[in-house]
């Protein structure tokens, strides 16, 4: 205990020595305090500049101008215990999808010229170092940042959150939000790989149309959520192109996501036409849409149809509750439900209703999981009935193997005991206990035969359940007198052992055992009793 103490202390006092320097640390991160900010719309055409209250202010201002390229100038104090450090930086979230920052009029970074390159840094956090030499401690700085947007019509930073502390804590916050972004990627294939395993088991099990509908589904979200993570803009220079390809793909995943709702909610739409096609036919639909459309209407056009199957698999979701179709598929509904809000999120944010992250891939990636195992675990029931199936039709077989054996055996045995009854006559030399042996044997292996020759006279001639096979190897139950059962049996043990001195068989049969019956149901033997 002496030992173990010290080293208690040492670990808590490790953890609060922890705890205390992310404290500090994170106290020199200072968040900026915004209140003006000039925009002036560069692109398409030049325009005045404005005053506004923030930059969400500022950056809606300038896309419902129509503007693809815009300059916001604002201004921040940099707090005193920054300006002497030689590792300030500045932290400006998202911007879509070109940048170019200054400080008191002189470049800070650059991520693409948006003069020259029309290249797409999709999603890509912005940190800048900021220059000693350029600093005014205890007075504003101006921060212009020239912000151009590619595709889709969104500028500057993501949300009103421009920080500035020691680049090494604002490089870590930078990271992290890289890594969300490009774990889109990860999910998508991860999606495409469940898709792929799920496809192959119910494509052979398959007793429900839901089950391909969710692999249609899972599939288009697959190759979505690839497309949301920008990984594809660092290996396509063709930035037009991939927008509106991400498009198509959005709505193609809500077109299968509908059928699959309409399945639960038991109504149908197309039932004739089978998911692989009704995703590869809106595929060339929405493509062929989009790509004729330029790109501000298409942007447009793509606001309007999102929220129009937002509206529509609503309504499928509430008339399968309502409904109560959901009753026994509680859990379902809820990943459904998840979808739908993960949809409505991303939507809002193309609408500019809200800026925060894109939790729609997060949310379809559990959606999928969880459907998906679901899902499969209904294969169960399937494998159970193909079991029971597969073994029933074996058994069939095995029995009508064995009946007609059996009447090859009893045709076989016929024709060697109608020989022997032709010699029996012959045999008056013979002692009396042989001949009566002999007689018995012959009546019992006759009996054999004939009680094989019935049963397959009586065999069903529907074998197709595995009852039916079970009924028609049970004969009835029937009265036996006792002393014509046991009698022979005893009598051909004596000749049987015979040689054997230590063996004594007796049956004790009087005058009132020879009246005596049973009711006796026979089972199937080897014929030896």
């Amino acid at each position: 205990m002496a030992i173990i103490l010290p080293k208690v202390r040492t670990l808590l006092g490790g953890c609060f020595c922890v705890l205390l320097l992310n404290s500090v640390a994170v106290a020199e991160i200072h968040r900026t305090d915004i209140r003006s900010v000039e925009a002036q719309m560069l692109s398409p055409v030049m325009g005045t500049t404005n005053n506004y209250s923030d930059l969400p202010a500022a950056q809606s201002a300038m896309i419902k101008m129509g503007a693809n390229r815009a300059l916001f100038s604002l201004s921040l104090k940099i707090p005193k215990s920054l300006c002497d450090k030689e590792d300030t930086g500045l932290y400006l979230g998202v911007i879509y999808d070109q940048d170019k920052v200054f400080l008191n009029g002189e470049l800070i970074g650059i991520t693409s010229d948006p003069d020259n390159v029309n290249f797409r840094k999709t999603a890509k956090p912005r940190l800048y170092l900021l220059p000693k030499q350029v600093l005014r401690c205890n007075q504003e700085n101006i921060i212009k940042i020239d912000a151009k947007s590619v595709v889709g019509k969104r500028l500057g930073p993501l949300r009103d959150k421009i920080l500035v502390g020691p680049w090494w804590e604002l490089e870590i916050m930078a990271d992290r939000l890289q890594e969300y972004l490009l774990f889109f990627k990860e999910i998508g294939f991860f999606i495409l790989a469940i898709t792929l395993v799920l496809f192959a088991l119910f494509r052979k099990y398959s007793q429900s149309q839901r089950q391909l509908a969710f692999v249609s589904f899972a599939f288009w979200s697959g190759l979505m959520c690839v497309s949301l993570s920008g990984w594809v803009f660092t290996l396509i220079n063709h930035p037009e192109f991939l927008y509106s390809l991400h498009a198509v793909l959005v709505c193609v995943m809500l077109v299968e996501f509908s059928r699959l709702l309409a399945l639960y909610a038991k109504i149908l739409i197309l039932p004739k036409l089978s998911h692989i096609w009704s995703g590869s036919i809106s595929f060339i639909a929405f493509y062929l849409l989009f790509s004729f459309l330029p790109s501000s209407m298409m942007v447009q056009i793509y606001r309007f149809i999102l929220l129009g199957f937002i509206v529509f698999s609503t309504h499928l979701l509430f008339h399968g509750y309502f409904a109560k179709h959901f009753q026994k598929r509680r859990l379902q509904g809820l990943f459904l439900i998840l979808v739908e809000f993960g949809v409505i999120s991303d939507t809002s944010r193309i609408w500019g209703i809200h800026s925060g992250p894109n939790i729609s891939a997060y949310l379809i990636a559990i959606s999928v999981v969880g459907l998906g195992l679901i899902l499969a675990g209904d294969l169960v029931e399937v494998f159970k009935m193909a079991a029971n199936t597969q073994r029933a039709e074996d058994e069939k077989e095995t029995y009508k193997m064995l009946n007609n054996l059996s009447a090859q055996v009893a045709h076989d045995i016929r024709s060697p005991l109608a020989a022997l009854d032709s010699i029996t006559k012959d045999i008056a030399q013979l002692p009396e206990e042989k001949r009566i042996i002999i007689r018995s044997a012959m009546g019992r292996i006759r009996d054999i035969a004939n009680n094989l020759i019935e049963k397959n006279r009586q065999l069903p001639k529907d074998l197709s359940s595995k009852d039916t096979i079970v009924s028609a190897s049970i004969e009835p139950a029937n009265n036996y007198l006792l002393s014509s059962l046991i009698d022979p049996i005893i009598t051909e043990k004596h000749f049987q052992f015979r040689s054997k001195t230590n063996i004594e068989i007796i049956a004790q049969l009087d005058k009132t055992s020879y009246g005596l019956f049973a009711k006796i149901q026979p089972i199937k033997g080897d014929g030896s009793n």
